[in-house]
């Protein structure tokens, strides 16, 4: 970042450029490192990483990303589909299941926009808490095999991973002001198209960071709806339940957090 800043200096146009900067996401400590193939296979699951031979009916394919698992069903089975989600349910590291299979206590992958013939049949975001690390910073997670307890990864849906940075500066932008309204990395390539005086050819997932350009009174009553979906599930033994906080403006979706859990019924 210094470099470029320093080489728009020389050229003098610094001035007249517009710099953002953003992130890719969030990180989180992680609490809680599992084997979920392990665990899978011990529960009876037929479940690897890769089926060399093939993904047969009822074989489990697992995908870890750290604070979430995709988890890919051979042959779409829907008995082993059901069987996977109720057992999710009943662990102590599933927050938010999204399911291709309509199933009760889940979501579908429509929820999360997932729903691609391609996707996955059940895809989990690890539980996580609003709890400090041994430095002080917010935000503990469960997570998978890929990294030990203690150690940094991302993908839940806690705001610790969901939030990440987007800094913007430059004539055309407001000066030394914190926006609150959410935004997206999809939200940049129309905002700089914006900044270019260009129009999309074809629907933008994202939007035009409006807020922030022109002048702020333009942009003041610009709304924000907040939502929250929930689903659960009576078990004999137990409640499963989860939700999903979502934020829209001007159209545009943004999901905030999500989290959940099992708690076993009292005796």
């Amino acid at each position: 970042l210094g470099k470029v800043l320093r080489a728009l200096g020389e050229k003098r146009v610094r001035d007249n450029t517009d710099v953002l900067i953003v992130s890719d996401h969030g990180f989180s400590t992680i609490r809680h490192s599992f084997d979920v193939i392990a665990i899978l296979q011990t529960a009876g699951f037929r479940a690897a990483m890769e089926f060399p031979k093939g993904l047969e009916c009822g074989d489990v394919m697992v995908a870890g990303n750290g604070g979430s698992c995709l988890f890919y069903i051979g042959g779409h089975d829907e008995p082993t589909t059901r069987r996977l989600i109720e057992w999710l349910q009943h662990s102590d590291f599933a927050g938010v299941i999204f399911s291709r299979l309509k199933t009760e206590g889940a979501f579908d992958l429509a929820t999360i926009k997932l729903d691609h013939p391609t996707a996955a049949d059940i895809v989990v975001s690890f539980r996580w808490a609003d709890e400090n690390n041994q430095f002080g910073a917010t935000g503990v997670i469960d997570g998978d095999w890929n990294r030990k307890a203690g150690q940094g990864t991302h993908a839940t849906l806690s705001q610790s991973d969901v939030n990440n940075t987007c800094v913007a500066a430059g004539p055309r932008f407001r000066k030394a002001t914190e926006e609150t309204l959410p935004t997206s990395n999809v939200d940049i390539a129309p905002t700089i198209l914006a900044l270019l005086g260009l129009k999309p050819t074809t629907q933008m997932d994202g939007r035009i960071l409006s807020q922030e350009l022109g002048d702020e009174g333009k942009w003041s009553g610009m709304g924000e709806k907040k939502r929250t979906l929930e689903s659960s599930r009576v078990f004999p033994d137990g409640h499963w339940q989860q939700k999903l906080n979502i934020s829209e403006v001007r159209g545009a979706t943004y999901f905030d957090e999500g989290n959940g859990g099992y708690a076993p019924s009292s005796r």
